[in-house]
């Protein structure tokens, strides 16, 4: 018997490739093939769809300075519509300069007021505040799924400290029903 390796792409829900001659395991016969190719076609055949939930650039924090130049304050709350239920829901939003999350207190990032994790590991070169952008604007993605609810939901980003600026843009739901 032969072990059957699928490799698929999380993120964009393809495959990339098969092969049947790696190794044996005795659990598995090339019978099991045809499910399994069901599953991975499903998945690619799975309407994924996008919520955009705040396109705008904002500026949180307390501090003049950057675009926009004036600070909106420490918290950015929006409402978004989830039409169904997803299975897997990535959020995903950008921090751009010219100031990046305090590294000790980083701001906290929630779906109907769950936490969704950390944006500190998506930085380099972090020492106090990760305001290094040499690469480019940062791509935060977080997983979302546990907090959806179907229907209205809240997206909501606050500061970890009052004096921390931060700059975030494009914050969207990448949604697999």
């Amino acid at each position: 018997m032969r072990l059957l390796v699928w490799v698929v792409t999380v993120a964009g829900c393809g495959r990339i490739g098969f092969d049947d001659s790696l190794a044996t395991r005795t659990d598995a016969t090339s019978a099991d093939a045809p499910a399994v190719d069901a599953a991975i076609d499903a998945a690619i055949d799975a309407p994924t769809f996008t919520v955009a939930i705040e396109s705008a650039q904002h500026h949180l924090g307390d501090t003049a300075g950057g675009t926009p130049s004036t600070p909106e304050g420490i918290v950015l709350m929006r409402s978004f519509d989830v039409p169904v239920l997803c299975s897997s829901a990535i959020l995903e939003l950008y921090f751009v300069p010219p100031w990046g999350p305090n590294v000790a207190q980083p701001p906290v990032v929630q779906v109907n007021g769950t936490a969704l994790g950390s944006v500190i590991p998506f930085f380099q070169n972090c020492g106090g505040d990760c305001d290094d952008f040499s690469g480019g604007d940062v791509h935060v993605t977080l997983q979302a799924t546990a907090a959806l609810v179907l229907g209205q939901n809240s997206f909501r980003i606050a500061c970890g400290v009052p004096g921390d600026d931060i700059f975030i843009r494009d914050v969207s739901l990448s949604c697999v029903p």
